[in-house]
Parts: C-alpha cells; sequence; structure tokens
C-alpha cells in the first residue's frame, strides 16, 4: 500500500480495478462507473509519464499497474452482471468474458523483457501475475509462451494430494511413448490426471484437505507444459497435443465461449480431424478420433463450426444417439475423461450432434461442411465463417 501511495500510476491501476470488479458485482451504480472511467485514464497518463521518464530497468510497481490495465481492460466494454456468488467461479466469468486491450499486453511484455523476465520481478504475486497473463494470451493462439517458467513445477505439484491410482497414464494414449516427443505428452497427461482427482475430491468434500487454489495453479503450470511441447507434423501427435491443451483450458469448469482461444483451437483441431480421417484413422483409431472429435465440438460451441464436427461423427463405433452418451464417457475415461462442467458441455454437444445427425440423414460426406451449414445457420453465422 505504501507502494501505491508513492506511486500514482499504481494508485490509480488499484482504484480503477477495484471500481471494475465493484461495478461488475452490482450494484449499478453510476458513480461507480464514474470512477472506473476516471482512474483508467489516470493510470493511462501516469504510466505514460513513468515509461518516458524510466531509466534502467521497470519497477514492480509499474508492471503491477500495467498487468491490471492488461486484465481489466477499457472501461469503455461492457460488463454483464455477475452471474454466481462463489468467488473462483466469478473470478473466471469476471476475467475471461471481455477481450484484453492488444496495446496492455504488448506493453507488459516489453517492460517484462526490460526487466529480465518474470524470474527478475521481486514482488511473486506480480511475478506470478504477469506469468498468469503471458499464459493465458498464448493460449489465444495456442503459441509458446514468451517466458520461462519463474517457480518450480515440482513445487507447485506436491501441493496435490497423492493420486491413488497405480497407474495414471492415460491407457488410450500408450502408443505416444513411441511417438518423438509423445512422452513429454504423457507425463502432462498423467499430471492432469492427478488434477482432475484432486478436483474431484474437493467436489465430495470440501474438507478433505484439497486446496482449491493450489490445483488452479497446478493446472495453471501445466497449460505453461503443454503449450511448450513441440510441434510436429505428424497429425495424430498433433491431435493429440491439440486435444490437451483444449482439455487442460477447458476442465474443470467451462470458459465462456467468447475467446479467442475458442476460434483458433477448434479450426486447428478441425483441420487435424480432417488430416487424420482422410489417413483412415476412425477405423485405426476410432475411440481416439470419437474423443478428439467430442472435444472440438465442445470447443466450438455457439459456433456454426460445431456441426462440422457433428458430421465427423458418422465415422464414429458408437453410435450417435442420446442414450449412447454414457459408452462415450466411459471411451473418454481411456484418455482425458469427459468430467465435471467440461462433461456437461461435451454431453450438451452430444445431444446436439445427435439432433443434428437425425435431420440430416442424407448427408454422406463428413468433410463437406460450408454447404450443410449454408441451409440451416443465420447471416450472421455464415459471415462469421468467411
Amino acid at each position: 500500500m505504501r507502494c501505491a501511495l508513492d506511486k500514482p500510476y499504481l494508485l490509480q491501476a488499484i482504484i480503477y480495478a477495484g471500481a471494475t470488479y465493484r461495478f461488475f458485482l452490482g450494484p449499478r451504480d453510476s458513480s461507480i462507473n464514474l470512477i472506473r472511467i476516471q482512474s483508467y485514464h489516470e493510470t493511462i497518463k501516469h504510466v505514460r509519464e513513468a515509461v518516458e521518464q524510466l531509466h534502467g530497468q521497470p519497477p514492480d510497481g509499474l508492471l503491477l499497474a500495467v498487468a491490471l490495465l492488461t486484465m481489466h481492460g477499457p472501461p469503455s466494454y461492457h460488463l454483464h452482471p455477475a452471474k454466481t456468488d462463489r468467488e473462483h467461479y466469478r473470478d473466471n466469468d469476471f476475467y475471461f468474458t471481455k477481450p484484453w486491450e492488444p496495446s496492455h499486453f504488448s506493453a507488459l511484455m516489453s517492460l517484462t523483457k526490460m526487466k529480465g523476465g518474470p524470474r527478475h520481478i521481486a514482488i511473486p504475486s506480480v511475478a506470478a501475475m504477469v506469468f498468469i497473463i503471458d499464459v493465458v494470451e498464448c493460449y489465444s493462439t495456442l503459441r509458446k509462451p514468451t517466458f520461462p517458467i519463474f517457480v518450480s513445477p515440482n513445487y507447485i505439484f506436491q501441493h496435490l494430494r497423492k493420486s491413488q491410482s497405480a497407474n495414471r497414464s492415460p491407457p488410450g494414449f500408450q502408443f505416444l511413448r513411441n511417438k518423438p516427443h509423445g512422452r513429454s505428452l504423457l507425463k502432462i497427461m498423467e499430471r492432469t490426471n492427478d488434477i482432475l482427482e484432486n478436483y474431484d475430491m474437493f467436489l465430495q468434500n470440501p474438507g478433505c484437505g484439497v486446496d482449491l487454489w493450489s490445483v488452479i495453479a497446478a493446472r495453471r503450470v501445466l497449460q505453461y507444459q503443454a503449450l511448450s511441447t513441440e510441434t510436429t507434423s505428424d497429425p495424430l501427435y498433433t491431435m493429440c497435443r491439440l486435444g490437451l491443451l483444449v482439455h487442460l483450458i477447458e476442465s474443470l469448469e467451462l470458459l465462456p465461449a467468447i475467446l479467442p482461444f475458442h476460434e483458433n483451437a477448434s479450426r486447428q483441431l478441425m483441420l487435424t480431424i480432417d488430416d487424420c480421417d482422410k489417413l483412415g484413422y476412425w477405423q485405426v483409431h476410432p475411440d481416439l478420433m470419437l474423443w478428439a472429435t467430442v472435444l472440438g465440438g465442445l470447443t466450438a460451441r455457439e459456433r456454426p463450426l460445431r456441426w462440422w464436427f457433428a458430421e465427423q461423427l458418422r465415422g464414429s463405433a458408437v453410435p450417435v444417439t442420446e442414450p449412447s452418451w454414457k459408452d462415450v464417457q466411459a471411451v473418454s475415461r481411456r484418455f482425458l475423461p469427459f468430467v465435471h462442467g467440461h462433461g456437461e458441455g461435451c454431453s450438451r454437444f452430444w445431444k446436439e450432434a445427435c439432433g443434428w445427425l437425425s435431420g440430416h440423414p442424407g448427408v454422406l460426406k463428413r468433410v463437406h461442411l460450408s454447404t450443410e451449414l449454408e441451409k440451416t445457420q443465420t447471416p450472421n453465422e455464415h459471415a462469421s465463417l468467411q
């Protein structure tokens, strides 16, 4: 607090962040909105002055101010009211339902590079904030993170409860052991199962000793590690890698489907699944293709592209009927399971796909998307595909 009082840019940034969150929680008081607007412009003014006068590395307080600007975005964006009073889910709703201002993110990355990366930020909470912002932004285009991880992953993972399973490695992915970089994916998948098991224990008994914030921190580290894995030209490896990335961002509770991530991930999965389909993998790896296709449909929710994934399910050995959902869940447990809020989203897509396929019995080719979409989509949906 003393640092904030000494630095006008940080004081105004904290006021802006607090007023924005207060406005989100409601009631929508006009005086709170006025404070938001005024403090935002004051923060911008003081940050610019501080950057212009900067000699050497930026102070941690300046990084914090720009990080707060990045996370809270401009005041012109219309904030919808909070949908829940549960803290973690409410925060998820707040921070992931509005676009980030690119200039703020670019400034934060530039200042952090001048600092030498998050490892050289003295205040741990500020270093963590910059790290998370970088991972979330890199996830939007599925690119590798800008900075190396600033804390030992083992330190984060040691706060998880040990798995009760003798074999944590998903059986459906064992073929990855023989693929270049496949073992790196498998290790992350094992840790992902640990996270799911810990979250399940927390949901069943919040007093069981599982700390929700440790689970969330561990998942963030795994997201970083998954983004950092190598890319290859092998479509099967690529499909597994993309499926892992999608599962790690959509697991536990679903994010609002307005993020750039959903657009980019669903399109990349579509292209990769299409490649695998052409190679005959519905016959060779039917369960893996089913798992990846359902994930693709989940990620394409609220977008017309989801019907492409529904069409792909014509290749499934599991009948695309609502009673067969339990069989799909059984298949998913051989890979990374469809559970919790993530599982509910997958179930909704499966029901949508059942309705779509029963209403389009004459469509025989799974890959021809555009013709069928034009018959059903609204003008706005059609424009979004162009």
